[in-house]
């Protein structure tokens, strides 16, 4: 007698002396077939899963600035679209803030470039602590500035964070926790707030930069470590 399995395979030929051993024999081959059959499926999920954590691990190096350890340009950019797009869906006011260390030039032509990588680290961890929640944002947009974004309730408020802001900078001191001591820095900050009631319900984020960056341009006429409104 034939035992067939599936869609009509002969597993073996029955036979009164071998039948329970063929049999068993059979089973247990199948038994194999399904078990490496289900590890392969395993190991596949793990392989995507795997997968998508480099994607993301990768995604994170390009938005990340790797000096001080803030988001990047790229990076600061699409999280402000995000946090715009978010402001906008609930007429929320946000806060974007340009801020740009004082004569920094200047700072690392008199102590060299290392002393100035330590400052551009220290100037962020300062403006990171003042806005540490996680729908803030900060970013090093270039050089010695940074792009900041804040929800905040009117432009009252946006002024209070934009002088932590200063504040926090400058009681930085001159030297850092090293012990390197290299002279006192500060920012200025330039402010802009976006308003439902003002900007409309599409406001382009470059605008809003731009803004805060003729914010901060005026801030440096006026003799720097200080904040202006946009």
């Amino acid at each position: 007698m034939e035992i067939r399995k599936g869609a009509g395979a002969i597993i073996s030929r029955y036979d009164k002396g071998a039948g329970r051993c063929v049999l068993a024999a059979a089973l247990r081959a199948g038994a194999f077939v399904f078990a490496a059959y289900a590890t392969g499926r395993v190991l596949s999920r793990r392989a995507r899963a795997g997968d998508e954590r480099r994607i993301e691990q990768l995604r994170r190096e390009c938005g990340t600035d790797m000096l001080t350890g803030l988001l990047n340009r790229r990076g600061g950019q699409e999280k402000a679209e995000t946090m715009l797009a978010m402001c906008r869906r609930c007429e929320k006011p946000m806060a974007v803030l340009m801020a740009d260390i004082d004569h920094f030039k200047e700072y690392n032509d008199a102590h060299g470039h290392l002393a100035g990588d330590g400052a551009l680290c220290r100037v962020g961890g300062a403006l990171q602590s003042v806005l540490a929640r996680s729908s803030d944002m900060v970013c090093r947009f270039g050089g010695e500035e940074f792009l900041l974004c804040t929800p905040c309730r009117d432009t009252a408020e946006a002024m209070r964070q934009a002088a932590r802001l200063r504040r926090a900078v400058e009681e930085l001191g001159p030297c850092a926790p090293d012990g390197c001591c290299a002279g006192p820095l500060t920012v200025s900050v330039g402010v802009t707030v976006y308003s439902p009631a003002r900007d409309g319900s599409a406001p382009v984020l470059q605008d809003l930069v731009s803004r805060a960056d003729r914010a901060l341009y005026i801030a440096k006429k006026n003799g720097r470590n200080c904040v202006v409104l946009l």
